[in-house]
């Protein structure tokens, strides 16, 4: 990772003090902003706006509207096309940092587990910390019931991806258990490995008693949602349908109900229209919750227990079905902006749903008055071309969207249909 910096001239104003995050790869590592400091957070340029000089044009922008600041920038140190329109505006290298330099490793002993699905971004920051003595892999939603055909296909498609846990286990010498169910088996495991404490994340079944009352210091799981609202497998979709601007995530002791343990800790931010999951996820999980974690496993023998309500004042955040999801787009009605909004952050819905062989993303809205421009006929939901490329036509605009040949898409849609 690069940190950049420009010094600017001029009269220093009061700014409010505030902690930013670096890089999302560097989660643990916070930063206090100065008084005279702004910090520019993760930013984007659409493929198909890419080589115009948008980048560095918005950055000139940011540069003339805080002429007074210092201005601080992370990037990937690998991102050679970021660090040139970075430096191409008069940033300058301030520090370069090795991956897991930050933070001083302060391994009191604990034994610790984990249980997440593929290799999720809250692995390499414990296991470059601490003691782990297994990972344990959560199959797939439904995994049993798959054909062995289907079964293949997850297969495939897990090879293809980058995010392959069993294979980093197996470099670095970890003990990797491929979980289907709650079993003897399971259990046998984990007792075998005697650990400390179980770390979960992104699991796609509830933990048995069994399990998560095996280790000293219990189960803690990490909750993309600001507990007790939204309990159940897909928060980030709910919050997505009903326009919430506030996420959060919570850190809890895992009980026998559904996201129901006493909280540990939990922080909230809020999000602009129209962020991507993606984006979302990097701040909220590779960043705030990842530092929750590592906070939680220093101080494991004296940790917060803050009890739940019986009830959450949410309905449970359960999975929908594709069928589901394309009756929702199609009959919806909402609003341009509304609808970008939730496409934003449902595009691998949108994409199982819609895309067969291709990834879809969506980057602009049109506000379009159809009458007054004359161009009746369209469905609302429904995919359209013109000469300013594909949208979907939505009450009163136009989103646009970019695609791009995906095979592990086209091997979904091959099996699943």
């Amino acid at each position: 990772m690069l940190i950049l910096v420009m010094n600017v001239l001029g009269d220093i104003g009061p700014h409010k003090k505030n902690i930013v995050y670096p890089h999302f790869a560097y989660p643990y590592k916070s930063y206090k902003l100065k008084d005279d400091e702004v910090f520019i957070h993760y930013c984007e340029t659409a493929p198909m706006a890419r080589g115009l000089g948008i980048y560095p044009f918005v950055l000139s922008k940011i540069i003339n509207d805080f002429f007074n600041k210092k201005k601080i920038i992370s990037v990937d140190a690998k991102n050679t096309p970021s660090i040139r329109g970075i430096k191409k505006v008069g940033f300058k290298e301030r520090e370069s940092k090795g991956f897991y330099k930050f933070r001083k490793k302060e391994n009191k002993g604990y034994k610790v587990m984990i249980i997440t699905q593929g290799l999720s971004s809250i692995v390499k920051p414990i296991v470059g910390n601490y003691n782990v003595v297994g990972i344990i892999e959560s199959a797939p939603r439904n995994y049993r019931n798959l054909s062995r055909l289907k079964k293949f296909a997850n297969e495939l498609i897990t090879i293809l991806k980058s995010n392959n846990l069993k294979r980093f286990c197996y470099k670095r010498n970890i003990p990797y258990y491929f979980m289907t169910e709650n079993d003897k088996k399971l259990e046998e495991w984990i007792k075998a490995k005697n650990p400390d404490v179980i770390i979960v994340y992104s699991m796609s079944q509830l933990l048995k008693e069994n399990i998560f009352t095996i280790p000293k210091y219990g189960a803690i799981n990490l909750h993309p949602a600001l507990l007790p609202k939204y309990r159940g497998p897909n928060p980030w979709f709910w919050h997505y349908y009903n326009g919430e601007r506030e996420f959060g995530v919570t850190l809890h002791f895992i009980d026998k109900g559904e996201d129901s343990g006493d909280i540990i800790y939990q922080e909230k931010i809020n999000v602009p229209l129209g962020i991507k999951l993606e984006t979302l996820k990097k701040i909220l999980i590779d960043g705030i919750g990842i530092k929750l974690i590592l906070q939680a496993l220093e101080n494991l023998e004296n940790l917060p227990r803050v009890k739940q309500p019986k009830k959450s004042p949410t309905i449970r955040a359960k999975n929908i079905t594709i069928s589901e999801y394309k009756e929702l787009i199609h009959a919806s009605g909402w609003d341009v902006v509304i609808m970008y909004h939730f496409l934003r952050g449902t595009e691998d819905l949108f994409n199982k749903a819609f895309a067969n062989k291709f990834t879809s993303k969506f980057f602009y809205y049109e506000i379009v008055d159809f009458v007054e421009e004359n161009i009746l006929g369209y469905e609302m939901g429904n995919i359209y071309r013109s000469h300013d490329g594909m949208f979907l036509a939505c009450r009163n605009g136009k989103i646009y969207i970019h695609r791009r040949f995906s095979i592990k898409h086209l091997i979904r849609s091959l099996i699943y249909g």
